[in-house]
C-alpha cells in the first residue's frame, strides 16, 4: 500500500524495501537500484507497477512485482524491468515473482549460483543460465513455475531443476537431470527441434503444439503422459516413452486452441469433456492447470493485490483528495 499511495502522490514508480529493522520507500528513475544498494541478504523488495532498471543482482533478495497480466494488473500497471539482468555470486536463493523481464536474463557460465526461483514472471527476451560457455561446475535447484517464456531458455550448467506450469513460445536448451512438467510448448518449425541438447530429464504431462515431428534433439530423456500432435514425434536417442498421447488434434483437447504466438487473451484450459482422456502421471489433467502448481488465473503474485482504484480529479469540501483502493489478500 505504501508503494501504491506513493505512486498517487508523486506520479513516480516506487520500490519498498522491507528488512528486519526498517521499511523504506524509494521513488524516481533509480528507485530499484537505490533500494538494492541499501538492501541486505534476505531482504524483500516490493515493486509497484511501472518500469524499472537494474543490471546486476549479487544479493539474496525476494522481489515481488505487481503482476505481469495487463488485465489482472490494470489498476497498478504491470511491473517491468527494462534492462538486461545478470545474476552474480551472492544471489543464491533469490526469488522473483510477478515481474516482466524485458531484457535478457543471464548467469555467466563461470558462476555457481544455486536455488534461484521465478514464479509468475514473463521473460520477453532470452534466458541464459550458462552464458559465455560450458560450465566446469554446475549450479543446482532452479525452480521456474507459472511463467511465460517468449525467447529461448538455456539452462546449461544447471542440474536438478524444476520447470513446471510454464508457457514456452520458443525452445529449451541444455536441461540436465531436471524435471519439466505440466507446461505448454507453442514452438512450430519444420527444421528445428523444440528441445535441444537435453539429457536425463523427465518430461511429464506437457502439451506440445508442434505439428512437425521435431521435438527432442537430446538423449536419454524420459517422456511420460505428454500430448503430441504428430503421430510419430522424434523424442531423441535412447528416450523412454510411457503413456504418451500421440496424433492428437488440439481441437480435441482445448476449449479454444491458443495461437502459436503467446497472447494473454488465449485460453489454455482443456475442454472438461477431454480431461478424462488426457490424464497425467498424477491422475489429474495435463497442461498448465494441472500438477502441483496449477497456473493461477491472471498470474497474480502472492503479495496483496490491488484489484481496483478510484482517484477523484478534484478535492472535496475539506480539501482532501478522495482515493479508494480495493485490495485482495493472497494465500499462494
Amino acid at each position: 500500500m505504501i508503494a501504491v499511495t506513493s505512486i498517487t502522490a508523486f506520479s513516480q514508480y516506487v520500490v519498498v524495501l522491507h528488512s528486519a529493522d526498517t521499511t523504506a520507500a524509494f521513488t524516481g528513475s533509480t528507485s530499484l537500484l537505490d533500494a538494492y544498494n541499501l538492501a541486505n541478504d534476505g531482504d524483500t523488495l516490493y515493486l509497484s507497477g511501472g518500469a524499472f532498471s537494474i543490471t546486476n543482482i549479487a544479493k539474496q533478495l525476494y522481489v515481488f512485482g505487481a503482476g505481469i497480466h495487463p488485465d489482472s494488473s490494470a489498476a497498478t500497471q504491470t511491473t517491468r524491468i527494462l534492462t538486461e539482468v545478470k545474476f552474480l555470486p551472492g544471489a543464491d536463493s533469490s526469488r522473483f515473482e510477478g515481474t516482466v523481464f524485458e531484457g535478457n536474463v543471464e548467469k555467466h557460465q563461470s558462476y555457481v549460483i544455486d536455488d534461484l526461483m521465478f514464479t509468475r514472471c514473463k521473460f520477453s527476451s532470452n534466458v541464459d543460465f550458462g552464458e559465455g560457455g560450458t560450465p566446469s561446475v554446475n549450479s543446482k535447484n532452479y525452480q521456474l513455475t507459472e511463467s511465460v517464456f517468449i525467447g529461448t531458455l538455456d539452462v546449461q550448467g544447471v542440474v536438478q531443476s524444476s520447470i513446471s506450469n510454464c508457457i514456452f513460445q520458443n525452445r529449451i536448451y541444455n536441461a540436465l537431470m531436471s524435471d519439466i512438467s505440466n507446461s505448454v510448448f507453442l514452438f512450430q518449425s519444420n527444421v528445428f527441434h523444440v528441445i535441444n541438447n537435453t539429457s536425463t530429464t523427465n518430461f511429464r504431462n506437457n502439451v506440445f503444439h508442434s505439428t512437425q515431428p521435431y521435438i527432442d534433439l537430446g538423449s536419454s530423456n524420459m517422456y511420460y503422459n505428454n500430448l503430441f500432435v504428430h503421430a510419430t514425434p522424434d523424442l531423441g536417442t535412447g528416450s523412454t516413452e510411457i503413456d504418451n498421447y500421440k496424433n492428437v488434434l488440439l481441437d480435441d483437447f482445448y476449449l479454444s486452441v491458443p495461437s502459436t504466438t503467446f497472447d494473454f487473451l488465449d485460453d489454455y484450459h482443456p475442454d472438461p469433456v477431454a480431461i478424462p482422456s488426457f490424464l497425467g502421471t498424477d491422475g489429474e489433467q495435463i497442461g498448465v492447470y494441472g500438477g502441483l502448481f496449477p497456473l493461477k488465473e491472471g498470474f497474480i503474485p502472492q503479495n496483496p493485490h490491488v484489484i481496483s482504484k478510484t482517484i477523484e480529479y478534484n478535492t472535496n469540501e475539506s480539501g482532501g483528495l478522495p482515493v479508494e483502493f480495493d485490495v485482495s489478500a493472497q494465500d499462494e
